[in-house]
């Protein structure tokens, strides 16, 4: 089960952190950036977890020094306690940890195979029903495939799951710690935040219209 969809996640922390941050100060701050990647690594951590990320990450901030670092980054902090941690509906099922599925790629995989088949947006009944029939058939080929111990034609990439075992990797370290301190679950957002970075960086970008 998708406990969230952690994409949509980051594009809704990163757009708020562009609007109230702005890009510029987070392109030529790598502590701001930071600070964004390591919230955005949140959902990795188990749920009785989630508040001591949180809190680890203000007390980093604060720990660096400089009061107008932390001003910045503090409305950014405060959206991240509101809107996520304390929502009454995201805060229940934002964590992902140990889920098999943490992300809805395989479904928007799917919607994105439909959309290509169909080839517009509302084909008519004989249409719908042709290329669902042609779902079907591949769906049935992929199970005799798998009872027959043969991979389906739809690989994972090796770079998804180098980063899945990679992310188990870090949160069985994480679970093992009997009561993990802020700097066990600082260095666990900043390994998991790596894994994320080509998304957040891009995200990030200027051109990057579909956050903004």
């Amino acid at each position: 089960m998708i406990s969230d969809d952690l994409l949509v996640c980051f594009q809704a922390k990163i757009k708020y952190a562009k609007q109230t941050i702005g890009v510029y100060i987070i392109s030529i701050c790598p502590e701001v950036k930071s600070v964004i990647r390591f919230c955005c690594a949140l959902p990795l951590l188990p749920p009785h977890l989630l508040q001591r990320g949180l809190d680890a990450i203000g007390t980093e901030a604060l720990n660096l020094g400089d009061p107008v670092f932390y001003e910045v980054v503090r409305p950014f902090l405060t959206y991240i306690q509101h809107e996520w941690l304390d929502h009454i509906n995201r805060g229940q099922c934002i964590s992902v940890c140990l889920s098999e599925h943490r992300t809805n790629n395989a479904s928007e995989s799917n919607n994105m195979r439909m959309q290509r088949k169909f080839g517009v947006h509302h084909p008519n009944a004989f249409q719908f029903i042709r290329h669902v029939s042609g779902f079907e058939d591949d769906t049935v080929d992929d199970i005799c495939s798998l009872s027959q111990g043969i991979v389906p034609s739809r690989h994972r990439t090796s770079a998804s799951i180098s980063n899945d075992v990679h992310i188990r990797r870090i949160t069985n370290e994480l679970l093992a710690l009997h009561n993990p301190t802020h700097e066990d679950i600082l260095r666990f957002l900043s390994a998991a935040s790596f894994s994320v970075d080509g998304i957040i960086s891009e995200a990030l970008n200027p051109g990057a219209g579909y956050y903004e």
